[in-house]
């Protein structure tokens, strides 16, 4: 899990940040972050390398997660406390669509799992690769193409 000896990454850490630009609603994930989770979480992520893809922080109760190459963000997610830990009450992400969201919800489950806490969960993976992964969150809707949000960005 994230080392606690860092100051928490903050909205003037990225100067390059946009918010999403086209938020769509996401399923919020089921799951119950621990509070040593959500600290980890508070934390943020701060690309060190520019093979690392995505940053995050967090403002009051919201993570926002965006690619490192362009600062722009794609997912955000409120968390509440409840009891025994802290529950995801609402996400938001840029490209989604009713078809993808899912797969949307999923990922960034994956991301906070696995970028910011360093805890990746190999099972999630399989369950996210076997409902379609990337291509499934990307790829054409049913009855027509779609090119890919943030193509020109670097996604």
């Amino acid at each position: 899990m994230a080392s606690i000896s860092r100051p928490p990454a903050t909205r003037a850490d990225f100067p390059c940040f946009s918010p999403v630009l086209e938020p769509y609603p996401l399923p919020p994930v089921t799951r119950l972050w621990t509070a040593d989770q959500w600290a980890g979480i508070r934390l943020g992520l701060v690309s060190r390398e520019m093979e690392e893809r995505w940053d995050a922080f967090v403002e009051d109760d919201r993570l926002l997660v965006m690619r490192s190459w362009t600062g722009r963000c794609f997912y955000e997610a409120v968390f509440a406390p409840r009891p025994g830990g802290w529950r995801i009450t609402g996400m938001w992400g840029e490209g989604a669509r009713p078809d993808t969201a899912p797969l949307h919800s999923l990922f960034l489950e994956l991301l906070i799992l696995g970028s910011i806490l360093g805890t990746p969960d190999r099972a999630l993976w399989e369950r996210f690769d076997a409902l379609g992964g990337l291509s499934g969150m990307y790829g054409p809707p049913p009855g027509g193409p779609r090119a890919r949000p943030g193509r020109q960005g670097g996604h």
